[in-house]
C-alpha cells in the first residue's frame, strides 16, 4: 500500500526534510531519497549501484578523508573536474594559493558526502589539501628542436 501525501509529509517533517505545501508525493520522495543518499555518503557508504552512476555521468569518482579524530572521519566524494576547473585551478596553485585550489575543486566537483569538508574551517583546509590532488596530467615533455 503506498504511503499517502500526509504521511510522507509526516516521514519528510521527522528526518528534517524541507518541503513545500505544494510538494507532490513523488516531489517529497525525491528529496528524502537526496537526503537519504547525502547522510549515507557522510557515513561514506555509498552503494555501488551509486558509485557506478556517478561514474557512468562523471568518469573518474574520488573519495577524500580527513581524520576529525579517533573516532569520527569526515568523508566526501568528488568528480573528475573538468577543463576548466582545471585551469582555473592550476592558476590558483601556480600563485601558491594552495588552499584556494581545493577550496575551488571541493565546491566545484562535490558530489556528496560530510559537509564538514567544505563548512568547517579545520576540517576544509584538511580536505582542501586531499582536493588538489585529484587533478592528474599525463607525463609529457616539450623541448626545442
Amino acid at each position: 500500500m503506498k504511503p499517502t501525501l500526509e504521511e510522507i509529509r509526516e516521514t519528510a517533517k521527522e528526518l528534517g526534510v524541507d518541503f513545500k505545501n505544494s510538494d507532490t508525493i513523488a516531489n517529497i520522495e525525491k528529496k528524502i531519497a537526496a537526503f537519504k543518499l547525502n547522510e549515507d555518503a557522510k557515513a561514506g557508504n555509498v552503494s555501488k549501484a551509486q558509485l557506478e552512476a556517478w561514474k557512468k555521468k562523471y568518469g573518474k569518482v574520488f573519495k577524500i578523508s580527513v581524520k576529525v579524530s579517533e573516532k569520527d572521519t569526515a568523508i566526501g566524494y568528488l568528480r573528475t573536474p573538468n577543463r576548466d576547473h582545471k585551469a582555473i585551478g592550476l592558476s590558483l596553485y601556480h600563485q601558491n594559493k594552495i588552499l584556494e585550489t581545493g577550496e575551488f575543486l571541493l565546491q566545484n566537483c562535490w558530489l556528496g558526502g560530510d559537509d564538514r569538508l567544505k563548512d568547517d574551517e579545520k576540517v576544509a583546509d584538511s580536505a582542501a589539501i586531499q582536493a588538489n590532488k585529484i587533478v592528474n596530467f599525463l607525463e609529457g615533455s616539450s623541448e626545442e628542436i
